[in-house]
């Protein structure tokens, strides 16, 4: 699940999370496409939920919506990787870009101001009022209609705003206007509720953090299925440990061995793996800005839900995932794809390349051979700081600047972009079958150092945060029998501020 909800993610950020995901056989996206911080869906019945409802997100950004067209580019995008759309529209509750659009949905009639901030409970569509049906009636038409998928989501979560009573008469409304179109219902395990009827082939979402619950019992003893979703197992945007910079944490924190060690089939008392349909990794976005962020919350936590979903519990077992799992940091690395380097997992490299046999064994050179580790070709330090040329940096946002300085009088300033994630690079000649050691002093936070070359092993290595002091940040590389050149680079994380670095050397 993404949320592009709380902050809105283009089209374009979407498409290439279902690139990301489907490598590992995600074969669903629940798309949330709406709460109390923007409405994200065109509908043509209701305009003012997308162009006001949609007109901001948490913090007060720009927000967004997809139009008709943008939503099923998306779709036909989901179905070339064998991935169904599961689009939601969360109701009663959750509900203030709703309320903020049109004033008869509330029942003073009163439109509220649109709310950029993360508190839940407090929004409510008046269930008295027949407007609201038909309100409802009409947007769940349109979705249904760009929908190929069998599902429409209806939330129905922290409606506490909602008395319990006027709570099932909603959802009991509800339900008939996705069956009557060939949908099946899904929810949040709160549409379990005893008061609420049961629809036909009813799936229950299951997010709370105990490892019982009588509102999924009293849903399965009515025949309906369960999605497991426990948020402190299954939830991608929960921090990793208190050091990390971006997530929430009311849920406790998920570290990879977190979220694999559990069996959604087993897993709530009184559900019977029967009644279990799959597993969910739902990533909420109060905090998750860019297609970076979702990245690095998402991998390698998700690979980890995947293979509870695709594999019998009988499999699994921690020590083999593992590493396993370290096999496919070279590969993210190759993609592009940030993610976390969980301390958890033994992460692995790309070997530097086998020499050919006919070469001389690099443990002993012959007299005219250079020494296995020895400076570049070119020399890399500073890079003309000092002299007041930039060059041979280059990169939008690279400048010179004369404070902060750990040596001397300039240093290199970095400047955090959205389109270029700050990275400061220039290419260096190396030699062949040469181990090299890159280090810079930094100073800043999530500051990336790293080389990429062909035919070497490409590496990177980042600082969590170095405040308003320099630290050393350092790469070792080996290049392979033809390589001649390096890109050496630096960048900043988008979303931090601008980051320094200084006395920067290869040998």
């Amino acid at each position: 699940m993404l949320d592009v909800a709380r902050h809105f993610h283009p089209v374009a950020t979407v498409k290439q999370y279902l690139d990301q995901i489907a490598l590992y056989k995600i074969n669903y996206l629940h798309l949330h496409l709406s709460d109390d911080q923007g409405w994200r869906i065109a509908i043509d019945s209701w305009p003012r939920l997308a162009t006001h409802g949609g007109s901001t997100q948490v913090g007060g950004g720009p927000g967004g919506y997809y139009t008709k067209a943008q939503f099923q580019e998306i779709v036909a995008h989901a179905a070339s990787r064998y991935i169904t759309v599961v689009p939601e529209i969360d109701m009663p509750g959750h509900t203030n870009a709703a309320l903020s659009s049109y004033a008869e949905l509330n029942c003073n009639g009163v439109a509220p101001p649109l709310y950029t901030g993360t508190n839940v409970g407090f929004s409510s569509l008046c269930t008295t009022k027949e407007v609201t049906y038909t309100f409802v009636n009409q947007v769940l038409g349109e979705l249904a209609a760009l929908t190929p998928g069998p599902f429409l989501h209806i939330g129905g979560d922290e409606a506490s705003a909602t008395p319990a009573d006027q709570y099932a008469t909603f959802v009991n409304r509800v339900q008939p206007m996705v069956t009557s179109r060939g949908k099946a219902v899904m929810g949040w395990h709160q549409i379990g509720a005893s008061a609420v009827q049961h629809s036909a082939n009813r799936i229950v979402q299951y997010w709370g953090l105990s490892t019982s619950d009588a509102l999924v019992n009293t849903a399965v003893s009515r025949g309906a299925k369960v999605v497991m979703s426990p948020a402190n197992r299954a939830y991608l945007d929960m921090k990793y440990n208190s050091s990390t910079p971006i997530g929430l944490s009311w849920a406790g924190f998920v570290e990879v061995q977190t979220a694999y060690g559990w069996d959604p089939g087993a897993y709530l008392s009184g559900v019977p793996a029967s009644a279990v349909l799959g597993v969910e990794a739902p990533m909420w976005t109060e905090t998750i800005v860019t297609a970076d962020h979702i990245e690095f919350m998402a991998f390698p936590r998700l690979p980890a839900i995947a293979e509870l979903g695709w594999s019998p519990w009988s499999t699994h077992n921690w020590d083999s995932f593992r590493l396993r799992l370290g096999a496919q940091g070279p590969r993210w690395t190759a993609l592009g794809i940030d993610f976390y380097r969980s301390p958890q997992v033994p992460w692995a490299t790309i070997p530097p390349t086998t020499p050919a046999t006919t070469a001389p064994p690099t443990s002993t050179p012959p007299t005219s051979a250079p020494p296995t580790t020895v400076p570049p070709a070119s020399g890399l330090v500073n890079g003309g700081f000092e002299s007041g040329s930039l060059a041979p940096w280059t990169g939008t946002g690279c400048s010179i600047v004369t404070a902060p300085v750990r040596t001397g009088s300039r240093a290199l300033a970095g400047a955090v972009t959205s389109s270029d994630n700050a990275r400061c690079q220039q290419v260096v000649a190396v030699r062949p079958n040469t181990t090299y050691r890159l280090q810079a002093y930094v100073r800043g936070s999530y500051v990336y150092l790293g080389t990429i070359g062909t035919g070497t092993s490409d590496v990177s290595a980042w600082t969590p945060n170095t405040g308003g002091a320099y630290s050393p940040l350092a790469v070792t590389f080996t290049t392979g029998p033809s390589t001649t050149s390096v890109a050496v680079y630096l960048h900043g994380w988008y979303g931090q501020a601008n980051y320094h670095a200084d006395d920067i050397t290869l040998s």
